[in-house]
């Protein structure tokens, strides 16, 4: 029982050392949860753990740190129903499945949502309204 103890606490010292928070940032260990139904599901798995008789030695509890930003989002998976669920609920301007976030194509539109974007969408079609002037000229052939 002693080694198990033993590990319980190295774990329980760890986990209070683990930084939550952007993905990207600097000393962030690990970032959010890939959607709010993502969450709900951490949490319920939490929960039934502990009626079934588990002791939760860290954690558990839902963290306040949700983005205001929405520039990229992407998830890695093999499931074609949680790839059409992430495209459709992910608030961000551009959504990913199995690629990078980064190195979009020049004929598609870009910018984000939320307050990672500010006025319209720039390149692709959506570029042509907005770098053109449009006018009108007539000329009468003499």
């Amino acid at each position: 029982m002693r080694q198990h103890d033993n590990l319980i606490e190295a774990m329980k010292a760890r986990m209070a050392r683990i930084q939550v928070g952007d993905a990207l940032a600097q000393g962030t260990d690990i970032g959010p949860v890939s959607s709010g139904s993502q969450l709900q599901q951490d949490l319920e798995y939490i929960e039934i753990g502990r009626k079934e008789g588990a002791t939760l030695a860290a954690g558990g509890e839902r963290l306040k740190l949700d983005t205001e930003f929405g520039l990229s989002a992407g998830i890695a998976t093999t499931s074609l129903k949680y790839a059409t669920h992430f495209k459709r609920h992910s608030q961000a301007g551009m959504v990913m499945v199995n690629l990078p976030t980064a190195g979009v194509d020049y004929h598609v539109p870009f910018g984000g949502r939320k307050g990672s974007s500010y006025g319209p969408r720039e390149q692709g079609r959506y570029a042509q309204e907005f770098f053109t002037v449009v006018k009108t000229a007539y000329v009468q052939a003499g």
